[in-house]
């Protein structure tokens, strides 16, 4: 997308181009740049969603495997898998601010 595009953005857009944004700046730690590997997420998690989800620096891979919504159990968290625990977290949060 051009720049002079993206100046047009909504908010919502620009948030969706930074989720995929992200998404890719973590997945190209090994030869799959199309997933997230356990520790791949681990340094998206802590990085960019720690107030979000709490966690700490020493969560371990273990812990991101709890997080990750890795639906076709392949060890991986494919584009698809990771849009929907954002939005997982999304209602969560939504949740927990109405005391739901």
């Amino acid at each position: 997308m051009a720049q002079s595009q993206k100046s047009n953005l909504t908010k919502l857009e620009k948030a969706l181009l930074t989720i995929l944004d992200s998404f890719y700046k973590y997945s190209e730690g090994d030869s799959d740049n199309k997933t997230l590997s356990n520790s791949e997420a681990k340094d998206l998690i802590n990085a960019e969603l720690p107030h979000i989800l709490g966690v700490s620096k020493n969560n371990d891979e273990a812990s991101v495997r709890d997080i990750m919504t890795d639906l076709d159990k392949d060890g991986k968290m494919n584009l698809r898998e990771f849009t929907l625990m954002l939005m997982s977290l999304a209602v969560a949060c939504d949740e927990e601010s109405q005391g739901i």
